[in-house]
């Protein structure tokens, strides 16, 4: 499976967003999907967080699973305010919640997709232990 994690976000954000994606991304691939199997049904796992600071763009979210395709398009809204706001440490946080609640989606539309323990593997390579 691979990782496929970009963002949307407000041009005044994106100083701020794109060094924390893609250490993420690569971090998750490397240290837990190159080495576990969560199933056959998804190839490429499609997460967007939505970093938007528009009342309007912020109401569409996206929760698509393309069977077909054997992929996903996930683009949930995280607080822009406290995205903004916060340390580097609480917008790693804020976008690890982000990608957590996409894998548990995709956990309840696709049968052969272990988001259970792919939740778990994340939560245990960054040490993340809020609930939510």
């Amino acid at each position: 499976m691979r990782l496929f994690l970009s963002g949307e976000s407000d041009s005044g954000i994106d100083e701020m967003f794109h060094p924390l994606i893609m250490p993420l991304e690569k971090r998750i691939q490397a240290a837990i999907l190159d080495k576990n199997d969560y199933g056959n049904a998804i190839e490429v796992l499609g997460i967007i967080p939505n970093l938007i600071n528009d009342p309007v763009f912020l109401a569409k979210e996206r929760k698509l699973v393309k069977h077909k395709d054997r992929s996903t398009d996930i683009r949930l809204k995280i607080n822009y305010e406290k995205f903004k706001n916060g340390t580097n440490k609480d917008r790693e946080t804020l976008l690890l919640k982000n990608i957590i609640q996409s894998i548990r989606i995709v956990g309840e539309r696709v049968k052969d997709f272990d988001g259970k323990r792919l939740e778990a593997d994340i939560r245990k390579e960054f040490d993340y232990n809020e609930e939510f």
